[in-house]
């Protein structure tokens, strides 16, 4: 972070505030929003119970200490939920994460499998092919909870699933491919920005067309708030395409990040980011493409 220009203690305490907001919003629009909160949780948790990693540390450690290491681990990452349950008064919910947490202590997850799971995003959009083999799982959850919000009558928890699919999305952007990659583009930055973005909306379109039709029929009454929050995860995944391509080919910096993580919050930054990361992503590129 330091190298990077950024003050630590300044990014920590931006992403706890952050943190802190999107949970307060989370709970003051749906009242699932503790069994979402859970989830999200283990979800992260579940990350660190990776195999290879897992491996790597039980060879580097004797195998208390690992055991030791590993509970260590899922129980910070646990951490900021289990606090602000706790601040809920959801203090049933705070015991049984902090419960799981450590149980997935002994979960091994595989990331390598030998079958190939086709995709409708053919082979040119990387980022998408790549993208959803890995994510695939979520988007049964996202519709999942689309159902539930239609038998519940629940408007707010719809919404969020869509959010939740667009968020997903945001992730693919975060790898930076090899410059080649760009090189071989026979055009000008503005027209590979513009070939990256309308295959960027069209695809996410695509994942999030279940949600899209389900919420518009059976909340006709709402399509415009419907297509308000549409229209907001379009501008997201504007502002996080061409925040890759404004740092590269280096990975999106750090400021960069924390910038779109704080539009989440207040969406109308996203009027003055997307025009600046516009410019700096054609400076970058303008040295690789054809003008």
């Amino acid at each position: 972070m330091q190298d990077s220009g950024f003050n630590p203690l300044l990014a920590l305490g931006l992403s706890l505030a952050v943190f802190g907001l999107l949970s307060i919003y989370l709970f003051y629009k749906t009242p699932y929003a503790v069994y979402v909160y859970l989830l999200i949780s283990l979800f992260f948790t579940a990350t660190l119970s990776e195999e290879k990693r897992n491996e790597w540390l039980e060879y580097c450690f004797r195998k208390a200490d690992y055991k030791k290491l590993r509970i260590v681990e899922n129980s910070l990452a646990a951490l900021p939920f289990l606090l602000f349950l706790i601040v809920r008064s959801y203090f049933w919910f705070a015991l049984l994460l902090e419960i799981l947490s450590v149980l997935l202590v002994l979960l091994r997850l595989k990331t390598t499998v030998h079958f190939t799971l086709p995709t409708p995003f053919y082979k040119r959009p990387f980022e998408f092919t790549v993208g959803f083999r890995n994510t695939f799982f979520l988007f049964p959850v996202a519709y999942l909870l689309t159902a539930i919000s239609i038998m519940a009558g629940n408007f707010n928890l719809g919404i969020f699933s869509l959010l939740l699919s667009f968020l997903v999305v945001l992730t693919y952007f975060t790898k930076v491919e090899s410059e080649n990659y760009v090189w071989v583009y026979n055009l000008s930055a503005g027209g590979f920005l513009w070939k990256k973005l309308r295959m960027a909306l069209l695809f996410a379109t695509l994942l999030a067309l279940p949600i899209i039709l389900s919420l518009g029929i059976y909340f006709y009454s709402d399509i415009l708030y419907l297509l308000l929050f549409l229209l907001l995860g379009y501008v997201y995944l504007i502002g996080m395409v061409l925040g890759k391509y404004a740092s590269f080919p280096e990975r999106l910096s750090l400021p960069k990040s924390i910038l779109l993580g704080i539009c989440i919050v207040f969406p109308q930054g996203l009027l003055i980011l997307v025009p600046i990361f516009y410019k700096q992503s054609v400076s970058r590129l303008n040295r690789l493409l054809q003008r």
